[in-house]
């Protein structure tokens, strides 16, 4: 009976007649399932020290001269298993995309929720602070956050708790793209019918925010998180890339770009070019998917139908 209800869903049958959202779904799918599956297919393990030699290092994927068949992807200039830190690095990336993410939400929606019901004062301090939020790029406030932190604890410190510290930091810095959206369905919202009867019986303020009001800006917030989550994982990315993310010796995508970045002219051009390739083609997919649910969502493109 559940079945038969996706079935006859119209997103159901928008997906599966949209070879775009389908393709995309899939290669997120399989990248995620691969790397959440790192420890147990991967061939080695990038964080263990004694499984890799620094005279493998710079060792080119099979099909290449030189070419090791331990190594199908080749080795990067600390020697560790090209393969092996794809996997495991794509899955630090997706979950600090995914965390911070979720950091943004609540804080964002939180937020959005507040100040478009009570309006008033609260609302014009939130949306100011929102607006000097939005004033200054993420990757500039992530910039000067992790240098003065890493200064301030310590390169050692920060290498073993680098993941919580970019969550946070993406997630604080990203927070007013929630916010404006949600301010602007709940303006629409608490006008309604439904929420006038919902004051006339009696119930509290906080239980129509959250049990009548936010379900409603669901929709719109789908569409944000998924270009958000690429969003966060590119920030990552570029931080790692600067030398202020994943440190070296931990792999993210990021992290890997930038250790093989300083050997690409050299020749190995592999240490670089894979996890870039990886990182493209996960961002692209997460886009198209959130174009997707865009389309869906909107419904002014079936107002002509």
């Amino acid at each position: 009976m559940y079945w038969q209800r996706i079935k006859s869903s119209a997103a159901y049958y928008s997906f599966t007649h949209n070879r775009v959202a389908m393709v995309s779904a899939l290669v997120v799918f399989i990248i995620c399932a691969l790397s959440a599956l790192a420890p147990i297919i991967a061939p080695y393990d990038p964080w263990d020290l004694t499984q890799f030699d620094i005279m493998d290092s710079e060792i080119p994927p099979i099909g290449a001269e030189q070419a090791d068949e331990r190594f199908m992807l080749g080795t990067d200039a600390m020697g560790r298993d090209m393969l092996s830190t794809i996997l495991y690095g794509t899955g630090i990336s997706i979950l600090i995309g995914v965390f911070a993410t979720l950091l943004q939400a609540f804080i964002g929606i939180t937020v959005g929720l507040f100040a478009g019901y009570f309006g008033g004062r609260l609302d014009s301090f939130l949306m100011r602070v929102a607006d000097v939020q939005l004033s200054f790029t993420t990757l500039m406030v992530a910039i000067v956050i992790l240098a003065v932190f890493q200064a301030t604890v310590g390169l050692d410190f920060y290498e073993d708790y680098a993941i919580l510290v970019i969550v946070l930091v993406i997630g604080v810095a990203e927070w007013p793209q929630y916010a404006r959206t949600v301010r602007a369905c709940v303006l629409a919202e608490k006008e309604k019918e439904y929420v006038d009867a919902a004051r006339v019986i009696g119930l509290k303020p906080l239980q129509i925010i959250y049990r009548h009001i936010l379900p409603n800006t669901f929709s719109p917030l789908l569409v944000i998180s998924t270009v958000q989550v690429a969003n966060a994982i590119i920030t990552e990315a570029a931080l790692s890339f600067l030398g202020l993310g994943m440190p070296v010796t931990k792999p993210s995508l990021g992290s890997l770009i930038r250790n093989g970045f300083e050997f690409i002219f050299s020749g190995s051009w592999w240490i670089t070019a894979f996890p870039s390739l990886i990182l493209i083609i996960l961002i692209l997919s997460l886009n198209l998917l959130g174009d997707w649910l865009r389309d869906l969502l909107n419904p002014k493109m079936y107002s002509n139908d």
